[in-house]
């Protein structure tokens, strides 16, 4: 039976010490692991810091963000870290997005009328951005006037 690596990925904890996080990513490489996911939860730390820290501390595993908060990170700068990390580290980023965690939402003030209206527009955009286009929202949540990302 042939197992793929990149199918098999690791989880790194979201209240592992900081000094350890990037032992915990070489580790996870070393072992053979294609993919480790961070967290980002209300409390702990930022998804995009820890990935981009991760994917500089190792080689060749993909590195995930799950999941952005999307009521809590606009699209366009969400899109330009997004594409930041993928033009640094071709082929080894995945990013998930989803409405949050309602509680933790609702204590940044960032819990939206409705959530999957949201998240609609939000992946809409974003998947726009990362392709170069340039994008003009005017929805419920999402507004954008002429946003592109250079390239």
């Amino acid at each position: 039976m042939i197992v793929d690596d990149r199918a098999t990925g690791v989880l790194l904890p979201r209240d592992l010490p900081a000094g350890r996080v990037l032992d915990f990513a070489r580790e996870a490489e070393r072992f053979g692991f294609g993919e480790l996911w961070v967290v980002e939860d209300l409390g702990f730390r930022g998804g995009f810091a820890q990935a981009g820290a991760v994917l500089a501390a190792t080689d060749r595993i993909r590195v995930g963000i799950g999941v952005l908060p999307v009521g809590a990170r606009g699209v366009a700068f969400a899109a330009m870290e997004a594409a930041t990390l993928a033009e640094l580290f071709p082929g080894r980023v995945d990013i998930g997005v989803g409405h949050g965690m309602p509680d933790w939402m609702r204590q940044v003030g960032a819990w939206p009328a409705s959530p999957l209206t949201l998240l609609e527009e939000y992946t809409v955009a974003l998947r726009a951005l990362l392709r170069g286009e340039r994008v003009d929202v005017a929805g419920r949540h999402v507004r954008l006037d002429g946003v592109r990302l250079e390239t």
